[in-house]
């Protein structure tokens, strides 16, 4: 079950497409990463947020002077950014989410289903690149 609009944007797209007799493809999944205002605090997430996929790094910074929490993840080997969460400070939420491939935003169905969607995520990821913490 999805919370957001965005999915449901995408099924009907797919459903409309089919009913039409036009090319479709069947709903493989959709893009997780949201950003919002919750009771004015910005709030961003962003692939694997929470360090699911085995080997997983993640890293945390803390600013209590600012009232805001940044939490990185990535691959294993540390090159390729899989997930992130910000709270308080969204300003890295935008090149956080093109570090991000849209392979671990939206699942694919060329990948086995055997596959579990982060394992997937983490296998495409791309470079990540380095990140200041200001």
């Amino acid at each position: 079950v999805y919370g957001l609009v965005a999915p449901g944007y995408t099924m009907a797209r797919n459903l409309a497409a089919l009913l039409c007799g036009e090319p479709h493809q069947p709903f493989s999944g959709a893009d997780m990463s949201t950003k919002l205002k919750l009771l004015g605090v910005d709030v961003g997430s962003i692939g694997d947020a929470h360090a699911a996929t085995p080997g997983a790094k993640s890293y945390r910074f803390i600013d209590e002077a600012n009232a805001s929490y940044r939490r990185l993840v990535l691959s294993e080997d540390g090159k390729r950014v899989i997930g992130a969460v910000l709270i308080g400070d969204n300003s890295y939420y935008d090149t956080l989410l093109q570090y991000a491939p849209m392979r671990c935003r939206t699942l694919r169905p060329s990948a086995p289903a055997t596959t579990s969607p982060r394992a997937r995520c983490a296998a495409r990821s791309m470079p990540a690149s380095p990140i200041s913490a200001s």
